[in-house]
């Protein structure tokens, strides 16, 4: 019977001793977070608010036109991106940006115009290089510096007079101060929270450096600010 008690006893050791160490491996496991692997595809949607910064001046120009920016824009997208290594992610994205701006007319030269609304319809195309700089439980953290490429694909204009008479007619002399496109530079950071394997939450800051000034006799370099919250579907 002792000989019997220590066997059951040395089993129950054992077997505590083995699930213990299984439990440890599964909460390292799931500390260390979702192995990404070369060949992981991930499609991004996501939908933010857009700050521009020096696209226009705020004095009256040399034509008369007092320029106000009407911050904060707004912005929707998408992005493929494929990883070619457990770190690193080249990630292609397509992005809709609205803007617009808003034109106070010199009323000695223009006794019958009060102002001008512009809202633009542009297309982004950008092409970001990923790295993975966190891999946690549940979270994930990429550091990705940007080339980006922004075209004008529409443009509405509405013009107040002071006679009641609104005009949607475009004026020559406001639509050539418009960038047909325009490129830069960016970096941004992508905070991702799996919610399962497959699909996670991101939240991205992003900030933007454009290549020229928004109007070209401005001397201030124009940039932009972005804040986008998505959902990334990944698949392996």
């Amino acid at each position: 019977m002792q000989r019997i008690f220590y066997l059951i006893l040395l089993t129950f050791i054992s077997t505590s001793v083995i699930c213990a160490q299984e439990n440890e491996m599964q909460k390292q496991k799931e500390k260390k977070g979702i192995e990404y692997s070369a060949g992981d595809i991930f499609l991004g949607l996501s939908s933010g608010i857009n700050y521009d910064i020096n696209a226009y001046k705020t004095s009256t120009d040399e034509n008369g036109f007092t320029f106000d920016k009407r911050n904060p824009h707004f912005n929707i997208g998408g992005y493929l991106g494929i990883m070619v290594t457990k770190k690193f992610r080249p990630r292609f994205e397509m992005r809709y940006v609205r803007t617009s701006f808003e034109q106070a007319w010199d009323q000695k030269e223009y006794p019958t115009f009060i102002n001008t609304t512009v809202k633009l319809d542009n297309l982004d195309l950008n092409l970001h290089f990923d790295y993975l700089v966190l891999n946690s439980n549940k979270w994930h953290v990429f550091l990705s510096p940007a080339l980006k490429s922004e075209f004008m694909v529409g443009e509405d204009y509405k013009t107040t007079k002071t006679d009641g008479d609104d005009s949607n007619d475009k004026f020559k002399i406001l639509e050539e101060r418009y960038p047909k496109s325009i490129a830069g530079a960016a970096l941004s950071a992508i905070f991702k929270y799996d919610i399962n394997k497959k699909v996670g939450l991101t939240f991205t800051p992003d900030y933007t450096m454009f290549f020229r000034s928004y109007q070209k006799d401005n001397s201030e370099s124009y940039y932009r600010f972005s804040f986008n919250i998505g959902l990334e579907f990944r698949f392996h």
